[in-house]
């Protein structure tokens, strides 16, 4: 029978659900006790010993914490085979005081154990700075569990990777081999090969250069188009939100020490009839940099003023920019050497898209999606990215998606959805969808 784990925020400590009779009973999580002043941001049920039963990884991640707090370290919590879980030894993971994002299973060098990839998120105190991503080998002999980082396979891309959000595990190209597909905030679209010395980067052979730069928040895969190898779905921003991008007006951002206070500063800019400005007005700009102030007296003078004219050329050139040509939710077609970037329907850019899930939901032989998101967070002068309720795309097994009204399918998934899965109870299956803030939610697939 299904269980679930739900991941905790800092100070509380995750839920653990067992199936019994048809409904789920939390469960007495005291192992989970010792690390309740860490943050649960991604968790993987999987066989870490090879001894038959589940075991749970729990990422930790967070943006309150200091670069070198021990709460940032993952942990491995071991199943005794009868549902009770032991932390593992303190030397079963490498020291990763990283705050990440999720975690993914796979058998990258084919010798019968699951290795892990880890996703770096963010650098705690240091929003957009790139943190770095990790490979580990699973070595674990008989009861003993332990990983180590994966050195020979490990692409030297990785350290300091960006904010990755998303993977999958995935064989692109048909040769059985466990290839790695990355997305996250301010990214390119990254594809990583796997070859018999290790993982090797391809995005820009495979045809996706750095204009796939995107706030991208979940990718996952399928045959879409019935020709045998995997395509992919990609969850953006949404077109629908206040920051808008194209190839002509990109939507930018700068970090850099702009002011000489010894902090770093973000710049937000966007594009108006060819000139590029930034995006905060005057009040929320000289909060960060009080000079601004004395430079453009009053809220006429900083309105035309361009990016360049507030910030000066020379401080732009030397800070770190990241530049998004388009905040459109997409579809990747795989055409084996190469991939194609397609624009997922309108029903899919109304909000973010945080979570996929792939299933033919109709039954009639052709893969579909299912999407939601939303994102409530965002300061004071941004409205909410809260629009969406969800979304269901019937596939044609050609690559083309019709969207199918909420009204019709009964499809309603409303709120700060951060995660989705598939579920099954009493013989039937359901969606399983977490909100920020908010009561689980769970929606019945009807025969």
């Amino acid at each position: 029978l299904d269980d679930y784990f739900i991941g905790g925020a800092k100070g509380t400590i995750g839920a653990l659900f067992y199936q019994k009779n048809g409904s789920f009973e939390q469960q007495e999580s005291s192992f989970l006790e010792m690390d309740k002043q860490s943050e649960d941001v991604g968790a993987l049920i999987f066989d870490a010993d090879n001894d038959g039963d589940n075991d749970l990884y729990v990422v930790s991640g967070g943006y309150e914490f200091s670069t070198t707090a021990k709460e940032l370290q993952d942990r491995i919590y071991l199943n005794d085979g009868h549902g009770n879980f032991t932390k593992s030894k303190h030397d079963a993971l490498p020291s990763m005081l990283v705050s990440g994002s999720k975690v993914y299973s796979g058998d990258f060098d084919l010798d019968g154990k699951q290795d892990i990839l880890v996703l770096g998120r963010q650098t705690p105190g240091n929003y957009p700075l790139p943190t770095t991503t990790y490979l580990l080998k699973n070595v674990s002999e008989g009861s003993t569990v332990k990983f180590e980082h994966f050195t020979s396979m490990q692409p030297k891309e990785f350290f300091e990777l960006g904010m990755a959000t998303s993977a999958v595990i995935t064989d692109y190209n048909n040769d059985k081999r466990a290839d790695i597909i990355i997305v996250g905030e301010w990214m390119p679209i990254r594809v990583f090969k796997n070859t018999p010395n290790g993982f090797v980067e391809t995005s820009k052979e495979l045809g996706l250069t750095k204009d796939t730069v995107g706030w991208w928040w979940t990718i996952n895969q399928g045959d879409f188009d019935g020709d045998g190898d995997m395509d992919y779905v990609l969850g953006n921003n949404g077109k629908n939100y206040k920051y808008k991008a194209t190839s002509e007006a990109t939507f930018d951002i700068f970090v850099n020490d702009f002011d000489k206070d010894t902090r770093k500063d973000i710049v937000l800019s966007y594009y108006n009839e060819g000139k590029q400005y930034p995006l905060r007005g005057r009040e929320c700009s000289s909060q960060q940099i009080p000079g601004i102030k004395k430079k453009f007296q009053n809220y006429e003078s900083f309105a035309g003023a361009t990016l360049e004219e507030v910030y000066t050329e020379a401080s732009l050139e030397n800070a770190l920019h990241y530049q998004v040509k388009s905040f459109g939710s997409v579809y990747l077609e795989n055409k084996g050497d190469q991939f194609v970037i397609h624009q997922l329907p309108a029903a899919a850019q109304h909000s973010n898209t945080t979570q996929f899930l792939v299933k033919d939901i109709n039954k009639d032989g052709f893969l579909d999606v299912i999407g939601a998101g939303n994102l409530f967070s965002s300061e004071v002068e941004t409205p909410r990215n809260d629009a969406g309720i969800g979304y269901y795309l019937q596939g044609n097994g050609k690559g083309a998606f019709t969207p199918i009204a909420a009204t019709t399918s009964g499809l309603f998934l409303p709120g700060d959805v951060k995660d989705m899965s598939f579920i099954t109870a009493n013989n039937q299956s359901y969606i399983l969808a977490v909100k920020n803030n908010d009561e689980i939610q769970a929606v019945k697939l009807k025969p």
